[in-house]
This record gives structure tokens, sequence and C-alpha cells, in this order.
């Protein structure tokens, strides 16, 4: 199946209660302090979360394509807070969404494809290794592409988080 990438409109008040809880401290347990935080949001309150965002992007497995060819701004796909560990789970505030957004739009995809080169992307591990099929920027890359910074334009403009997701 391979590690895929969704990115979920969410409200920005349930994004600030996951950061907030995802940030919060060890409870203290009489003379010592857990070695590990209690898991402040579950894996399945993610699911949930995904299933009720009305708005979402799949990059499927395009996304570290996407992100090296992003350099040195990958914040759209790899970027926010974590707040759990599997899956991946990490938020951006409704601010990092429109600073996404701005930074996508400002990044046509003819300016992706110049910087894409297949042999270097297969010699670099970068996944998946389907570097050497034939249009492989075109058919793959590109639409995937166009999807995430349709999302992160939808969601600035609602003025929403977002909630991304690499497992």
């Amino acid at each position: 199946m391979g590690i895929l990438f969704t990115a979920h409109e969410l409200g920005d008040v349930v994004a600030a209660d996951l950061l907030a809880r995802a940030s919060a401290p060890p409870p203290s347990r009489g003379w010592f302090r857990r070695s590990a935080a209690p898991v402040a949001v579950s894996a399945d309150e993610i699911f949930a979360l995904q299933d009720a965002s009305p708005r979402f992007a799949d990059l499927d497995k395009a996304w570290h394509g996407l992100a090296v060819l992003l350099g040195d701004d990958p914040g759209p796909i790899l970027g926010g807070t974590s707040v759990t560990v599997d899956p991946d789970a990490r938020i951006l505030t409704a601010a990092e969404v429109r600073g996404a957004a701005a930074t996508l739009a400002t990044r046509p995809t003819a300016s992706l494809r110049a910087g894409f080169d297949p042999a270097l992307m297969a010699a670099d591990g970068v996944y998946p290794a389907i570097w050497d099929e034939e249009d492989v920027f075109d058919e793959y890359l590109a639409p995937n592409y166009e999807a995430l910074q349709d999302f992160y334009r939808t969601a600035a403009d609602h003025g929403a988080a977002a909630l991304l997701s690499l497992g």
C-alpha cells in the first residue's frame, strides 16, 4: 500500500483544541513524572476528523516527489505541528494555511516541471520508485500538485486550518 498523504480542511477552533492537547505536559504521578505523555489525540479521533472534513486533497504517494520539488519550502506537505505519531498527523493553523496557499500560488506547475529531474529523484531514493516511468510528471505529479494548490486556496478562502496526514 505504501505511505499516502491527505490534507483535510479543519475548523480553526478544532485545530486549536488539538494543538493544545498535543502540547500539554504529561501529568504528574506522585514523586515522578511519566516518561511519555499519554496520547492526548488518538488515531481514532484523527480518522473521525478526516471522515467529517468537508474538503480534502489526497496526494496518494506523490507527496514525497512534490516535497522535493518544492525545495526550501515543503511546508504545505511536511509542515505544521505534530499531534499524533501513528498516523503522522499535523495541524496547520488558519494563518499557516493562508501562508501555504500564498506560497503555492507563486509556484506554478511549470516551475516544478522545470526542476523535475527523474534520474536525480531515482538516485536520491525519492518515494515512490516510479521516476523512470514515462510521463510521470504530467500524469502523476502535476495533477496532484494542482489538487494541493486548489485545496490550500479553498481552505484559505474559508479561513480554515488543515489536518495533514502521512500514513
